[in-house]
């Protein structure tokens, strides 16, 4: 039986949060809140100021997920965030 990309589960992600207004400080500590709490390692940086501001993530999991399942998690951190929006931060979660 051929395995579906969509059942496997991984530990090694890589995020880009990039809302159309730049992403907040409080929306960082959002990020880096669900960060500690499932990864075992990790690196976070944002870059630019203003509306260009954004944030970058790798991470190791302590538990493997399907990429659904992650993209789910990390988008109810963003529950603010326009259609639009969530459409970029769904592109930009990478395994």
């Amino acid at each position: 039986m051929k395995s579906n990309m969509s059942d496997s589960v991984f530990k090694t992600y890589a995020i880009t949060v990039r809302p159309q207004d730049g992403i907040s400080d409080l929306q960082c500590q959002k990020t880096m809140a669900f960060i500690r709490k499932h990864a075992v390692y990790y690196h976070v940086i944002t870059e630019k100021t203003g509306s260009q501001r954004h944030l970058h993530a790798g991470f190791f999991l302590n538990k493997a997920r399907t990429k659904c399942n992650m993209a789910t998690m990390i988008l109810n951190l963003f529950s603010d965030l326009s259609s639009t929006e969530k459409s970029v931060l769904r592109k930009g979660i990478k395994i």
